[in-house]
């Protein structure tokens, strides 16, 4: 039973699946142990550098104890096994690898996704239907070449048509001019024609360049599966992907994504869950924002829908 017990002991500490109390008294008697081993070693190297007569066992430890005999020795051999022993406890418990209390397992600390301070919004633009009965000074760009949309009660519908173009319009004009994008908060409703294809993303534009044809801003995409991408614009057209992750949602329900920039910082979040931050140098520039459907090397894409889009700035 005894052999069997050690051996399952060293299984799980193999597997590292040992109690923490267990483990640690487990460490306690290893550096114990390895405390013993290395006086008898030493005293073995001492033994093997006697001379040849007076080396036996039984000479050789006689004569230690003969020397170190003294009226203070009984005392002392106590106290100093005892230093030992405690200091190989904290030794064992530093080799495992945490300073924390037998029994005690530490808890792992993440760092948390920065969120946005509370902040006052302004709404400057609210449309059920976007690009569709634009209210006066309202003006969007369709980028026709890979798009095709309709309008209908209760919003705007959007697909690809281009296998290299995606499905895009891009809100241009606020008031008869162009707008300012370094704080503000921009979310819109999006729904899945066809929640089995997985292949076609929603998309929000934000800080793209108000120059027609002039590539910049990020791309915050959202798949019927809950897969979502953060994709920058680079200035050469390439799209790289800053970031990505799965979100639970519904994919036969609309689903409101919002992306946030104050202070230097976008975030960006789906139902009301936060996904992802990055930060944000674009600056104050004259930029706009747009809707955009996804779909790689492939077309038609399934339509989205898009509903209920607001714009606000901070104040």
């Amino acid at each position: 039973m005894v052999i069997w017990a050690i051996v399952i002991g060293i299984i799980l500490n193999t597997i590292g699946k040992l109690p923490p109390l267990i483990q640690t008294f487990v460490n306690t008697i290893a550096s114990v142990i390895t405390v013993l081993g290395g006086v008898i070693l030493g005293a073995i190297v001492a033994f093997i550098g006697q001379p040849i007569e007076t080396k036996t066992a039984r000479n050789f430890f006689h004569g230690i104890r003969r020397q170190a005999y003294h009226p203070y020795s009984e005392v002392i051999a106590p106290i100093v096994a005892i230093i030992i022993f405690v200091a190989s406890y904290f030794l064992s418990i530093r080799i495992a690898g945490t300073s924390f209390p037998p029994g005690v397992a530490p808890v792992a600390t993440l760092t948390p996704i920065p969120t946005p301070v509370a902040q006052k919004w302004t709404p400057i633009l609210k449309q059920t239907a976007p690009n569709c009965n634009n209210p006066q000074g309202v003006k969007w760009y369709v980028y026709s070449g890979g798009t095709r949309y309709s309008c209908n009660s209760s919003g705007m519908a959007m697909q690809q048509v281009s296998p290299t173009t995606y499905g895009e319009m891009d809100l241009v004009e606020i008031n008869g001019k162009s707008y300012n994008q370094s704080d503000f908060r921009a979310q819109v409703q999006v729904a899945f024609s066809t929640p089995g294809d997985t292949t076609t993303w929603a998309a929000i534009l934000v800080q793209t360049p108000a120059a027609a044809g002039v590539p910049g801003g990020y791309i915050f995409t959202l798949s019927p599966d809950g897969h979502w991408e953060l994709q920058y614009v680079a200035s050469d057209k390439t799209i790289p992907i800053e970031a990505q992750g799965l979100v639970t949602i519904d994919p036969h329900a609309p689903a409101i994504m919002t992306v946030i920039v104050l202070n230097d910082e976008l975030y960006a979040s789906i139902d009301g869950t936060e996904v992802t931050s990055h930060i944000d140098d674009l600056g104050a520039i004259p930029n706009d924002i747009g809707l955009i459907v996804e779909r790689q090397n492939a077309a038609p894409s399934s339509l989205v829908q898009f509903s209920d889009l607001e714009l606000d700035q901070s104040g």
